[in-house]
């Protein structure tokens, strides 16, 4: 397949969540806590990052969690100006949107 004529498409990463099921709310958000030492968001950025058909990458999460995803962003391989990050809402029905809304 020629160059011009590869997949190539978006991703969107809802990852607004509180995680109120996986263990202590003293914990944090799960896509915050470690495994392999490293947070479980930036294991799923540098999935996306390597991926060369993600064109676009959007990382949707809480309000509250910016300082959470700048590190956990730190700990991931650079995106190159792929990433945009948005803000969630109350439901992931409203994060997904705010996610194709930024696209």
């Amino acid at each position: 397949m020629q160059a011009e004529n590869a997949l190539s498409c978006c991703v969107v990463i809802v990852a607004a969540g509180r995680g109120e099921r996986a263990g202590s709310h003293a914990d944090g958000p799960k896509q915050y806590r470690r495994i392999g030492g490293r947070p479980v968001i930036s294991h799923t950025l540098d999935l996306f990052v390597k991926w060369p058909q993600a064109r676009h990458i959007v990382a949707v999460i809480h309000p509250d969690d910016e300082a959470l995803f700048t590190a956990a962003r730190a700990a991931a391989l650079p995106a190159r100006g792929r990433l945009t990050v948005g803000r969630g809402g109350a439901t992931r029905q409203q994060s997904l949107l705010a996610g194709l809304q930024a696209l």
